[in-house]
């Protein structure tokens, strides 16, 4: 049986961005418990309500920022969140994971605005608001291809 190497999460960087609802916490907090402590950068999580915040494990030096959002399914403020950062001149990855509109507008902004590199973003909608999970992964795949 043929052993494969796990997948990257992230490649090395000097500052990390996390960008995420509910659905990308698992992922993020893989991701955060395994950065050196040498990293530094800013997540910004939007939960239902503060009783969804959940303590972060990671001994990178991390500001969160947690959004709180009864109906996200309506909209999110999270790329108007993202808009607001600071982001440096040193080398930096972004992992963002949201609804489809909300990773397609941090996406735009970070590869069209902020001229941020192909390799320095990892952007993936989980899900598109009014759509099925089956009918809305052809939309989720284009968008996913659609800026490089």
């Amino acid at each position: 049986m043929m052993r494969t190497e796990p997948k990257e999460l992230y490649p090395e960087a000097d500052w990390y961005l996390f960008v995420g609802d509910a659905t990308a916490i698992p992922v993020i907090s893989a991701i955060l418990e395994s950065l050196p402590s040498s990293a530094k950068g800013v997540c910004i999580i939007e939960v239902p309500e503060k009783a969804d915040e959940q303590v972060l494990q990671t001994d990178a030096a991390i500001d969160f920022i947690w959004l709180h959002n009864q109906t996200p399914e309506k909209g999110s403020t999270l790329a108007e969140v993202v808009r607001g950062v600071v982001l440096p001149e040193t080398s930096k990855f972004a992992y963002v994971a949201a609804e489809f509109s909300t990773v397609k507008a941090v996406r735009y902004y970070l590869r069209k605005k902020m001229r941020w590199e192909q390799k320095e973003l990892y952007a993936y909608s989980y899900w598109k608001a009014g759509v099925a999970e089956d009918k809305s992964k052809p939309d989720r795949q284009e968008e996913k291809n659609s800026i490089t």
